[in-house]
């Protein structure tokens, strides 16, 4: 669901007329008048493509009829990464990539038990928002081994990523992963006897004088 607005100033009273257009599956708020302003939003159900939408304004204290504004509706996409399995003794590493995005977005992490981490120690997590880079933004969520070691061990543990941009609402998305019960060992095979090459060697008896010596050849 997302959530695209039109705020119109210099008002005294409350619009005589608001229409959305291009608004199939959608329901609208016309807002109410409050401070010289009025701000009408426009909810979008399954949104599936970046879409283009107008907010047609009727103001008779301005002679406006009809003034209509485009309105852009921009649809990205998140992707998490993660391996199935980890040993839980060095750090794991959460990815959340959330792509077709040119804005900076809000990324916030929630644990196993869909708490937020809120300012987290060193020794517990280490959070990496990333910044929006040709139509990608890469966050991060590094858990330290310290914290893995309190996780249950043969079962699916679920941490979620919360993404928000601009007025639409926050989005979690499931991060999966799971911490088998595994004990580091080295087992070496059975010795090998391996006959390598033959060196051979000829040796000849030459008499000189009347001392014999032998010569490796």
């Amino acid at each position: 669901t997302a959530i695209i607005s039109c705020t119109v100033n210099g008002l005294t009273q409350t619009l005589d007329g608001i229409k959305w257009l291009k608004s199939d599956g959608t329901t609208e708020n016309d807002g109410s008048y409050s401070g010289n302003s009025q701000t009408t939003k426009l909810t979008v159900d399954n949104a599936a493509a970046d879409t283009k939408y107008t907010c047609s304004i009727t103001a008779n204290e301005w002679v406006k009829t009809d003034d209509k504004h485009s309105v852009d509706l921009n649809v990205y996409t998140i992707e998490v990464v993660n391996d199935d399995q980890v040993t839980g003794a060095v750090d794991n590493i959460l990815t959340c990539k959330i792509k077709r995005s040119f804005c900076h977005c809000n990324c916030e992490w929630y644990d196993s038990t869909d708490t937020l981490i809120d300012g987290p120690s060193a020794d517990d997590y280490v959070e990496t928002p990333g910044t929006a880079s040709g139509g990608t933004q890469v966050a991060t969520l590094t858990i330290k081994p310290k914290i893995l070691a309190t996780l249950a061990k043969d079962e699916e543990i679920s941490y979620k990523c919360e993404t928000k941009s601009g007025t639409s609402p926050a989005f979690k998305t499931d991060v999966k992963f799971t911490i088998p019960t595994l004990t580091y060992g080295v087992v070496t095979g059975p010795t090998v006897d391996f006959i390598g090459k033959y060196s051979h060697y000829f040796l000849h008896c030459q008499r000189i004088n009347t001392n014999t010596r032998w010569n490796q050849v």
